[in-house]
């Protein structure tokens, strides 16, 4: 295609002259020669140490690299399009020709997919690379291959975030190594990778010129041969804690009539120990009790302060330090959950202060960043409304609303109807010479005589006629059927009155009176989620609750507010409290808001991930997570001072005497008013006795005049 476009630019009126055939010759000759260079680019412009190189690349490939998983080339910026792929250019002795030749070994010889870093879109569903092939050459003079590096670094962990694996399999071809001695230079490439990309199961392939004459005389290699020298580090060797002080010759790639490995040796063995040999670990913690607790600090020889820092996140991630033999610091910690707290342990993380946070950190996209990774999920939960439980209604407001207002009104419609047929009755027989009761004379008898037969109280007298008498038994019967029904009610009311309707859904939390306590991290998790409008509902009943376990305790004794949170976590702080009863435990709505789970978070490509992933599992399998948050609980259990110990009070109570206060009460009040009724009476019946009298004089002395 190039040669096509050189003979474009020539000027057009030599094409002009030529005739027909002369043009269909010159056409065949461009078409022959293409024929003739296509096969040979890769062998005839490539020099012989590329060439060789290119074939060891292909060994290490072919032996180390699993087929069907993609592998990722990555190469100089200055000879990449727009789009990302390599130019392909027909210049002669240029590196690029290099890769090309190994792509098109890998692509003949290999099954697996080739890419190159912004061919792959970033996806949720984007398949983790485990194999990396990274070549690297000086850009421009003045520059080294380590800053080619770290950019080749940086844009691969920055375009490919859900792909990038710094525990992939890397192998860095160096081309151009003019600074520094093949081991310098490839410990200073290590070096790189591990410190700026926590990279550490890589290989460098780099020629040693200098040596390749007098290694190909002591093996009897030919001219034509060529040696390659293949380094690598050990972060965790001999106690080095992540410190690479040099690079070890894992082998050499000799390339003659075939490729050998004189050593044989892996190149890619096991770099991670299972014993770290007490290296020390950096630890951030956040939290609240009893996820973090500080039982106490003290200051060192040294200046420094030591944290004791204890809880049920801490718990599982101690344990598996002690497993891997690591000493565990703890920064200052965060015994909170704001914002401002969790941006303080991320800066932690990220600056490199920290090399992990532990404690409630949820695996959320906020949380995941593209410098940090997740262990797998210890603790599920699920988030859920807290709202106040129903509260036990006072014994007189549940006695007085036993029947409803319609049956209150037909008892008492049935005792004015009674009174009135007593008192008819009783003037009917009057009136037929069938002498009736005194006490069913009058309507005020009457009504006495009806509120005895109610309260269970026998009457004075018996009715005489045989009416009066039908319907007497007839109005017992009624009022023996509702006292009975009554003392039941009233019995089981006083000693269990019951509770006030509970809130089950979210229109009842919005319609009731309680406030809504927020927490401003709780809020930020919850932007991820589609809930936010419903939060918006309570704009103006927001009371802050940074102090979760104060805001939990508010609802649990002064049932006024509702917040969000874990029910699990709610109920510890009940037990802590000491709040007793079925009631005071806290309530949830059926509706869960978020089913989260709680991780370790580590910085991205963390040597200590994959065996504390296994140390949780073994836990979680074991059943030691279940076992230390019911020791968790067992402890607030016996440590709690019960506040019914402090008032005396209890959830069930003996019934006596004091119970039946309210009846005493009203028999007192209905004493008192006929003792006033009688003195009514009296002071009456004085003064009219006194006023016949008057008038009787006033008469008497009127007929004697």
């Amino acid at each position: 295609m190039v040669l096509f476009k050189s003979y474009s630019n020539m000027p057009c009126y030599e094409f002009q002259m030529a005739s027909l055939p002369v043009k269909k010759f010159l056409h065949l000759v461009l078409i022959g020669m293409l024929i003739v260079i296509g096969p040979a680019r890769g062998r005839v412009l490539l020099t012989e140490e590329q060439n060789h190189m290119a074939l060891c690349v292909e060994a290490i490939a072919q032996k180390y690299f699993s087929d069907g998983r993609s592998l990722l080339f990555s190469v100089p910026r200055d000879v990449r399009e727009v789009t990302g792929r390599p130019r392909v250019q027909l210049s002669y002795g240029d590196d690029l020709d290099l890769v090309n030749s190994v792509l098109q070994k890998i692509n003949e010889n290999m099954s697996c997919p080739v890419q190159f870093p912004s061919d792959a879109e970033v996806t949720m569903t984007a398949e983790t690379n485990y194999n990396y092939i990274i070549f690297i050459w000086r850009e421009q003079e003045h520059e080294n291959v380590i800053d080619c590096l770290r950019r080749q670094l940086d844009t691969l962990s920055d375009s490919e975030i859900q792909q990038w694996n710094p525990r992939g399999r890397f192998v860095v071809v160096v081309t151009d190594h003019n600074s520094g001695t093949p081991r310098s230079l490839a410990h200073e490439i290590y070096e790189t990778m591990w410190e700026e990309h926590s990279i550490f199961d890589n290989v460098v392939i780099i020629s040693n010129s200098e040596r390749n004459h007098l290694q190909k005389q002591m093996r009897n290699l030919s001219s034509e041969g060529a040696i390659f020298d293949l380094f690598s580090g050990f972060p965790y060797q001999r106690g080095n804690c992540g410190k690479v002080n040099e690079v070890t010759l894992m082998d050499q790639c000799i390339v003659q009539s075939n490729v050998t490995f004189p050593s044989r040796a892996n190149l890619f063995p096991p770099k991670i120990p299972k014993d770290f040999q007490n290296c020390v670990i950096r630890v951030a913690t956040i939290g609240i009790e009893p996820f973090v607790i500080l039982n106490k600090n003290h200051t060192r020889k040294d200046g420094t302060t030591e944290y004791d820092v204890r809880g049920f996140s801490v718990e599982f991630f101690l344990l598996s330090a002690r497993k891997m033999n690591m000493t565990v610091v703890f920064l200052p910690p965060v015994l909170e959950i704001t914002f401002q707290g969790g941006w303080t342990v991320m800066e932690n993380l990220v600056g490199g202060s920290a090399e992990v946070i532990v404690g409630l950190v949820p695996m959320l996209p906020i949380i995941i960043t593209p410098d940090s990774e997740p262990s797998i999920p210890y603790i599920h939960g699920t988030i859920k409304w807290l709202v106040p439980c129903p509260q036990a209604m006072p014994r007189v407001e549940k006695i007085i609303t036993m029947f409803d207002a319609s049956v209150w009104l037909a008892i008492t419609l049935c005792f004015v109807l009674t009174s009135v047929v007593f008192w008819c009755l009783a003037s009917i027989s009057d009136s037929l010479a069938m002498k009736e009761s005194n006490t069913l004379q009058t309507i005020t008898s009457c009504m006495y005589s009806t509120w005895a037969i109610f309260v269970g109280i026998s009457v004075t007298e018996m009715p005489k006629t045989w009416k009066t008498r039908v319907f007497f038994v007839f109005y017992v019967c009624y009022c023996f059927a509702i006292n009975t029904v009554f003392q039941a009610f009233f019995v089981s009311y006083l000693v269990e009155p019951g509770y006030e309707d509970r809130i089950e859904t979210f229109d009842e939390l919005v319609e009731s009176n309680v406030s809504y306590g927020f927490n401003s991290a709780m809020e930020t998790g919850i932007l991820t989620t589609d809930y936010t409008e419903q939060i918006k509902l309570f704009a103006s009943r927001r009371i802050d609750c940074s102090d979760m376990e104060n805001c939990i305790k508010r609802i649990l004794q002064d049932h006024d507010i509702a917040t969000i949170a874990v029910p699990t976590y709610a109920k510890y702080v009940a037990n802590k409290f000491g709040t007793e009863g079925k009631t005071d435990a806290p309530c949830t709505l059926d509706e869960n808001l978020i089913d989260g789970s709680i991780v370790v978070l580590l910085r991205r490509g963390s040597p200590i991930l994959n065996q504390l992933n296994k140390f949780i599992r073994l836990s979680q399998e074991g059943g030691l997570v279940d076992r230390y948050w019911a020791e968790l609980n067992s402890d607030a259990l016996l440590k709690r001072i019960p506040e019914s110990d402090k008032d005396g009070s209890t959830g069930y109570f003996v019934f006596s005497v004091s119970h039946t206060g309210p009846a005493f009460a009203l028999l007192l009040c209905g004493h008192a008013l006929s003792l006033l009724v009688c003195l009514a009476e009296c002071v009456y019946r004085r003064i009219k006795q006194r006023w016949s009298k008057e008038n009787t004089g006033r008469r008497r002395s009127s007929n004697l005049q």
